[in-house]
């Protein structure tokens, strides 16, 4: 048991350090590849499959082949917007697939969570080698 803890400390934190990483490289290979147009948040859906609601973002924007096309944001939050639909924001559309899209900015783009991620995960595995040295 004594080396267990270490150990779950260790491979949650690579794990989540890992993820962190990994989802940070993506957003920023979208923001490079994919189109970024104005548009915006039009309404909301909430998402109440799990203990917490979550909501997310609907999203407009008017695509370079004119069409006028709606997505929901990949990324949600637990707390409600306090906002009036409709609101501006920036949308990054994937250019293979144009129905395919996220907020560019902000908390609803998934940065922040994926940039949090890395310094708990490194905090985790420092915790576990630390707990396995004075152990």
């Amino acid at each position: 048991m004594n080396l267990l803890l270490p150990i779950v400390f260790i491979v949650l934190g690579s794990v989540t350090t890992v993820l962190g990483i990994r989802g940070s490289r993506q957003l920023s290979e979208r923001r490079r590849r994919w189109i970024s147009y104005p548009g915006e948040v039009y309404d909301y859906v909430w998402d109440t499959g799990s203990d917490t609601s979550v909501q997310y973002w609907m999203l407009r924007w008017i695509g370079a082949d004119g069409v006028s096309r709606t997505a929901k944001n990949p990324h949600g939050v637990s707390g409600g917007t306090l906002r009036e639909f409709p609101f501006p924001i920036r949308v990054l559309v994937d250019p293979d697939d144009p129905t395919n899209a996220q907020v560019a900015d902000g908390a609803h783009s998934g940065r922040i969570g994926l940039l949090i991620m890395i310094p708990v995960g490194v905090i985790f595995v420092g915790l576990g080698v630390l707990i396995a040295v004075l152990g």
